[in-house]
């Protein structure tokens, strides 16, 4: 039988004062695994909304990445061969630099 929240809310009372899984499971009429299992879900779900909000900051892009960026999409291919093929673009190729 599968806890309810304010049976959960109650667990996490008693465990936060020091009480063991067993004596909680016991207190509350469940199976200790049913009140593992509980702890262990909201541990995961938990960390899965800290690791989404770590995650949410958008990088910061500096102006000149921008300039380059913009220049890349605005450059052709020197030919159709090169199109096809994946050469760099004009300017972007790494035996054209200094």
């Amino acid at each position: 039988m599968p806890m309810t929240d304010e049976q959960f809310r109650i667990a996490r009372r008693m465990h936060s004062n020091g009480t063991g899984l067993q004596a909680i499971a016991n207190k509350l009429g469940v199976k200790r695994s049913v009140v593992r299992s509980r702890f262990r879900r909201e541990e995961s779900y938990q960390e899965g909304r800290a690791m989404k909000i770590m995650a949410s900051p958008r990088p910061e892009i500096s102006e000149a990445e921008l300039r380059e960026w913009n220049a890349r999409l605005s450059a052709r291919p020197r030919d159709l061969t090169a199109a096809i093929m994946g050469d760099p673009l004009s300017g972007f190729s790494a035996l054209e630099r200094p």
